[in-house]
């Protein structure tokens, strides 16, 4: 959950630092603090892994199998890749060439794991360090921090969306969706709990909590179909809504209300824009962007901050609704990947690969 304050009344961006990668970027950055160290994370699609620290220096890189280039289509809509994600001071990603890579903070490669096909979605760490990830080969496999397998599960399709776990009535569970149209649930020992169908494949991460005041957690997902899905816990429909547009964006939960846990999440075409969606499926608010919303926004010192493929980056404020304040920054490329915030600063990269230090102030 971020922390949510009252944005400024003067704002100004400044670039601090920019850096080509050479490549196309569609995966999520991460902000990663390895002892003590905070860096930015940048996965690109031909399988090379950088860090940078806040000043912008490269501080390592680590190279995969299998480029991710000749995979990608021309259109403005996210393509599934894996984005890396971070615990104790390791990085976790997939690769193209099937494996799940385990790296160190300083870049060193500890250990792969094999899958029989290319990995898209984004791995899950549960609590006990333990990772989760789907594969193109339709199976779901858990592994330990050593990357010995515990166990895998045959789907019977790809799994290319953010793997999510989270608490459900003091148990841990795991969600994700396929290309077969479900939103499934799993515990952590590799049994079946559920699965809803829905009509579109489903690419993004699920977001969980307490959105109705009930008392109960409800998990929320998007689907290519355009509709947005409230379940209970135990997979049966609460709502669904027609968002106009396809979702690609992961769900971000964030109380942009105070004392209010509301939707949050970017929208494709036609609608191409950023949907504030209550607990009991009432739209709050929109912001029209100049084109597709393909990735989550987050939520920065009271503004919410996403990509476009208008090229653009925007920071919207808040207060009672979007935009009385807008700020846009013109990357030159669509950006379909998720920004970051590091150090206090927003992170953000286009789809042809030029990642941008923003300080916003």
């Amino acid at each position: 959950m971020n922390d949510i304050i009252q944005p400024q009344t003067k704002t100004t961006l400044t670039q601090s630092w920019k850096y080509e990668t050479g490549s196309l970027v569609i995966s999520d950055i991460l902000s990663a603090d390895t002892n003590g160290e905070q860096m930015t994370i940048v996965m690109t699609a031909k399988e090379e892994l950088i860090a940078f620290s806040l000043e912008g220096e490269v501080l390592w890189k680590q190279k995969f199998g299998r480029s991710h280039n000749d995979f990608l289509d021309t259109t403005h809509i996210r393509n599934s890749c894996s984005s890396p994600v971070f615990k104790n001071s390791v990085i976790y990603v997939g690769s193209q060439d099937g494996n799940l890579y385990a790296i160190s903070g300083k870049g060193k490669r500890l250990w792969q794991y094999p899958t029989g096909d290319e990995i898209n979605s984004t791995p899950a760490i549960l609590k006990n360090g333990n990772v989760v990830f789907g594969s193109n080969d339709n199976h779901i496999y858990q592994v330990d921090d050593s990357g010995k397998l515990v166990w895998k599960r045959c789907i019977g399709y790809p799994i290319e969306s953010r793997i999510v776990s989270d608490q459900i009535d003091g148990v841990e569970k795991i969600f994700f969706g396929a290309s077969d149209n479900h939103l499934y649930a799993y515990d952590t020992h590799g049994n079946l709990e559920w699965k809803f169908q829905t009509e579109g494949n489903i690419i993004g991460g699920v977001g969980i909590g307490d959105i109705d005041n009930s008392g109960k957690k409800s998990i929320i997902g998007g689907s290519n179909d355009s509709f947005i899905y409230s379940l209970s816990s135990e997979g049966v429909l609460n709502w669904k809504r027609d968002t106009g547009g396809v979702i690609t964006s992961d769900i971000q939960l964030t109380e942009l209300r105070k004392g209010k846990l509301d939707i949050l999440m970017g929208v494709c075409s036609p609608a191409s824009n950023v949907q504030l969606i209550s607990g009991k499926n009432s739209l709050i608010d929109s912001f029209d962007a100049g084109y597709w919303v393909s990735s989550a926004p987050l939520v920065h010192n009271g503004n919410v901050v996403f990509g476009s493929s208008d090229h653009n980056l925007y920071i919207i404020s808040w207060d009672s609704g979007f935009g009385k304040q807008t700020y846009m920054f013109d990357t030159g490329d669509i950006v379909v990947s998720r920004p970051a915030i590091v150090g206090g600063k927003i992170v953000c990269v286009n789809k042809s690969g030029s990642v941008y230090c923003i300080t916003h102030s």
